[in-house]
């Protein structure tokens, strides 16, 4: 199940239709990581060209690192909002992590947890999720600041 989750956070490629964590961003994240612990106070410009498969990507550290930690933080808290939701003897941790990763990803995947018969509330948790992702992190948040 962990390598499952695991594989609906990160799965899809550049350029694909698939919501969620790209695999570019995670090679861009790691190959950012090395360069800032080699130069830990780099230039103004962030942007750097990454060899992925032979072929050179231009990847931005900075881009790729608030996208990143934005889809966790959505993920956290839909998580959290799940354990205040459910009834205790619900609580699997592994269950809830896939039930949100599944919905923020669109996968259509379930543990279990998700069903017609839970409450509104669980169902509004999960449908905030796919909405979110499915219109990608950044588009929305712009959307509700302007509400705002």
């Amino acid at each position: 199940m962990l390598l499952l989750t695991v594989e609906m956070i990160v799965g899809g490629s550049e350029g694909s239709t698939v919501s969620g964590v790209k695999i570019v961003r995670v090679v861009s994240l790691e190959a950012g990581v090395i360069e800032r612990i080699g130069e830990p106070f780099p230039g103004i410009d962030s942007s750097r060209d990454i060899e992925i498969s032979g072929e050179h990507v231009s990847a931005n550290f900075y881009n790729v690192s608030v996208v990143l930690v934005l889809w966790l933080l959505f993920l956290l808290g839909g998580m959290i909002a799940l354990f205040v939701l459910l009834p205790p003897e619900n609580e699997s941790f592994q269950h809830v992590v896939f039930e949100v990763a599944s919905a923020q990803r669109n996968v259509g995947l379930s543990s279990g947890l998700t069903s017609p018969g839970r409450s509104r509330a669980v169902k509004l948790v999960l449908s905030g999720n796919m909405w979110v992702e499915r219109l990608t992190i950044l588009p929305v948040l712009v959307l509700l600041r302007g509400s705002v």
